[in-house]
């Protein structure tokens, strides 16, 4: 009996698999989904200009509710300290230490609308 449940999950596991990957697809092909390049740049190899939009990595910690760990932010120095300072339009002021990387923004798509 433990056999052919084996074989049944086995079966609906690719047929689940082969769905999935055949909507992915299609869904790529219908929304002009665009991948961008992986482009992070460890903080500690370099960073962005200063108060030039970036998205950011950030350690995970929930705040506001939840978590997110990939989000939009700018560089500072403070004047008065002379640290490196991150602001975040959806959260405010960032530690430097809790942001491991970054990328420049995608440009926007300017291809036609249906």
């Amino acid at each position: 009996m433990s056999v052919i449940n084996d074989t049944i999950e086995d079966a609906m596991k690719k047929g689940y698999e082969a769905g999935y990957k055949t909507g992915y697809e299609q869904g790529k092909a219908e929304t002009n989904y665009l991948e961008i390049p992986d482009s992070w740049i460890p903080c500690s190899e370099g960073l962005p200009e200063e108060k030039h939009d970036v998205l950011i990595t950030k350690k995970p910690f929930k705040i506001k509710g939840y978590e997110k760990e990939v989000i939009e932010a700018k560089r500072s120095i403070d004047p008065r300290s002379g640290k490196i300072e991150w602001w975040s339009p959806e959260f405010g002021s960032l530690t430097d230490e809790s942001v491991l990387a970054w990328m420049e923004k995608p440009k926007p798509w300017k291809g036609e609308t249906k």
